[in-house]
């Protein structure tokens, strides 16, 4: 009889718990955050409803001593994490002082068929006997959130009260994963409900909400949740349709994993050339020089020829590698998207949410590097399912900065793109370089900027590290291309794990290197091969201009005085070294 008791105990437990997480369903609000951290709410329901699915409660032929195996202290302690489950969410006292929760009127609704939980709630309703489609009731008192960083608390403690009922040793990982991501694929018909999950579940349940973002992919195809057993969700997005690991790599003396199809692009370029012009680079100018096309290294006319970086470096490049989805019926909806579009007036440009591969573009804080970069990023942007973006590095050397004041360099850049995005001009906002700068990674920069070891203290394949570190099991990264000048570069392009260089084969300016993968089939055994591609055309270098001395003639017989040229970074860091 004992034995029975306890049976019953557990089970109406278990019932009462999921009937106090209904409590908080019901409840409207909002606000985006409130809706988010009830979405959290909803993740441990769904945890917890799978964890009674395997241990069969509601089971006709559920026995709880062959589930403990007649063990008292494993029955306890499902007993108790199952009653303090209760106590937090049916506790109206603490709900409302300790869980930042306020109580609101009764409703009657019936369960939100997009939820990742109504099919788990399907299931349960169906073991108990119920009609799975019978509107749930709630004659209890439901909450609505008022103090979020409190009700973050509640959704903590619940979390580690469902991982204690998982330590019990039921439902393996593995079949968790299988009836979470089936749960998840049915909610493929609310794109909405699906983003909002994908993000509620980034920090805790990374491959939720993987597996939320390859809903949203097979969404936008067209695809029906009745047919996805013929379209796998878990092969859209983030799998390695290699079937190789992310592999170990050591630059340096440090080892990080590396998707093994990222590839690792170097453009060679010439010393910043306005150091020949009586308009140096300046840091705290650095941003207007930036934007000018002129400092480019690459001739206008080259944007669509194949010698160009940007056009070189995107056919190399093949997103189809970074997803198994069915890429002829991707473009076939992409393509109806579209002429939908222009039937109807609208605008058919790409919305964001599509499918693409990361390309990650790094320089030094040089006008003529930047405003280079800024141009291969919007060539490479034009290839389908690429999105480039740049990052102004101010580790990076040329002979016009130094880090120090490379800095001041990348502010300047962030205090320029204000300022044209506060101009509020429409060409300003369909400027292409505008989109592809990664303005929050600079204020990132500027933000973690402290005074750490030089740059030019480290090896080269320290300096490839700081950049590769970054990119550590990134499913969607394709390739970083590092912009530089050839005396800095070289050291880099032949630095470990890179083979080494060759006698008689030294890079050079305006030549362009591959670095690739390879691997042995079954091992763990991986090498980087390094790849001459050849030479892109160089606009050609400006006309010296003779500096005018201090006063100069002006041609009616008076002088008029010249104000003295601007130093730049250079020439100040050449008076510190004859100082030391």
């Amino acid at each position: 009889m004992e034995a029975a008791g306890l049976s019953i105990g557990i089970a109406a437990l278990f019932t009462t718990c999921v009937q106090c997480f209904e409590y908080f369903k019901a409840a409207t609000t909002l606000r985006a955050d409130f809706e988010i951290l009830l979405l959290k709410l909803e993740i441990e329901q769904e945890r917890f409803l799978v964890w009674g699915e395997d241990t069969g409660i509601g089971n006709s032929d559920w026995d709880e001593q062959s589930l403990f195996n007649g063990d008292p202290k494993r029955q306890n302690l499902v007993r108790r994490c199952l009653d303090a489950i209760r106590g937090l969410l049916d506790n109206a006292e603490d709900l409302k002082s300790k869980y930042g929760v306020q109580p609101t009127s009764p409703v009657t609704r019936s369960a939100d068929p997009h939820s990742i939980s109504s099919n788990a709630l399907k299931r349960l309703r169906l073991r108990f006997g119920r009609s799975p489609d019978k509107p749930t009731i709630l004659r209890k008192t439901t909450w609505v959130i008022h103090d979020a960083a409190k009700f973050g608390k509640l959704i903590e403690h619940l979390r580690d009260l469902i991982n204690g009922l998982k330590k019990d040793g039921h439902g393996p990982r593995d079949t968790l994963q299988e009836k979470v991501q089936t749960d998840i694929a049915y909610m493929i018909d609310d794109i909405g409900k699906l983003r909002l999950l994908s993000e509620a579940c980034e920090d805790a349940y990374p491959e939720w909400s993987d597996t939320a973002r390859s809903a949203i992919d097979a969404s936008e195809l067209g695809i029906e949740g009745g047919y996805l057993e013929n379209y796998p969700l878990a092969q859209l997005r983030g799998t390695n349709v290699m079937d190789v690991d992310d592999l170990p790599t050591h630059f340096g003396d440090e080892k990080v994993f590396l998707d093994p199809k990222l590839q690792i692009f170097f453009i060679l370029m010439e010393q910043c050339r306005n150091q020949e012009t009586e308009l140096p680079c300046e840091q705290t100018g650095l941003g207007r020089m930036s934007f000018d096309v002129t400092k480019s290294f690459l001739p206008a006319m080259t944007q669509n020829t194949r010698s160009h970086p940007g056009q070189w470096i995107g056919k190399l490049i093949n997103p189809r590698n970074f997803t198994n989805m069915d890429f002829n019926r991707y473009e076939e909806y992409l393509m109806s998207i579209s002429m939908q579009e222009i039937n109807e007036g609208l605008d058919t440009a790409p919305s964001t949410g599509r499918f693409s591969v990361q390309v990650y573009l790094y320089c030094a804080p040089c006008s003529c590097q930047v405003a280079s970069a800024l141009e291969v990023a919007w060539s490479l942007g034009e290839f389908p399912h690429l999105d480039a973006c740049v990052r102004v590095d101010y580790r990076l050397q040329s002979s016009c900065s130094i880090a120090s004041s490379g800095i001041n360099g990348i502010q300047s850049i962030i205090s320029y793109i204000k300022e044209l995005e506060n101009s509020a001009s429409l060409s300003t906002f369909k400027d292409p370089r505008l989109k592809v700068i990664d303005r929050q990674w600079l204020e990132q920069a500027v933000y973690n900027y402290e005074d750490e070891t030089p740059t030019m203290s480290k090896s080269p394949a320290d300096q490839v590290l700081q950049i590769v570190k970054d990119h550590t099991h990134e499913l969607t990264c394709a390739a970083l291309v590092i912009l530089g000048e050839a005396d800095y570069c070289i050291p880099l392009v032949g630095a470990p794990p890179f083979p080494p260089l060759s006698l008689g084969k030294v890079p050079r300016e305006t030549e362009l290197y591959q670095m690739s993968q390879q691997w042995s089939q079954g091992t763990v055994k991986q090498h980087w091969n390094r790849r001459y591609m050849g030479t892109y055309t160089a606009k050609p270098p400006p006309v010296k201009k003779r500096r005018l001395p201090v006063t100069s003639d002006t041609g009616d017989g008076s002088q008029q005085s010249l104000p003295p040229a601007k130093r730049s970074a250079t020439s100040e860091l050449s008076q510190i070294d004859s100082q030391d």
